[in-house]
């Protein structure tokens, strides 16, 4: 979901991921995953998904995924400032890069996707993940 903000400000606490390969067994969207991999690029991205791990703030901040971390008792301050400051900015000149960075990722998108998502989401694997997910115990994936 952060993915989809424009700016992106963590608690020094925050942990980000996707575990999909060891928790539902199901896939990224490919619009998330163009995003993923926009900002922190495929390589780091395919990483971080085939590992299924959490990426701590200063990891997220280390490699683009936010843009600043704070320790949470500031960031509801940072926050404040910052929205003050884009209120005083522009409007027309921040709506052209919001729209430029959207039209960038809607042109980078991966495409013929649907493939990919029901190789998942059809699968006996997915079955398993979620009955897993839903009895708190881990799955026992077969690859079917």
């Amino acid at each position: 979901m952060s993915l989809a903000c424009d700016l992106r400000i963590a608690a020094s606490h925050a942990r980000f991921g996707a575990p999909v390969a060891r928790t539902l067994g199901n896939c990224t969207a490919p619009l998330a995953f163009t995003l993923f991999a926009n900002t922190v690029g495929p390589v780091r991205a395919r990483n971080i998904l085939l590992t299924a791990r959490l990426v701590d703030a200063s990891e997220a901040r280390a490699i683009g995924l936010v843009n600043e971390v704070h320790p949470g008792e500031q960031l509801l301050g940072r926050v404040t400032e910052l929205a003050g400051h884009l209120t005083e900015l522009a409007p027309l000149t921040l709506a052209a890069v919001k729209e430029a960075t959207r039209r960038v990722t809607r042109a980078a998108a991966l495409r013929d996707a649907e493939d990919i998502i029901l190789s998942c989401y059809l699968s006996e694997d997915f079955k398993e993940g979620v009955r897993a997910f839903l009895e708190k115990r881990k799955a026992d994936w077969q690859g079917r």
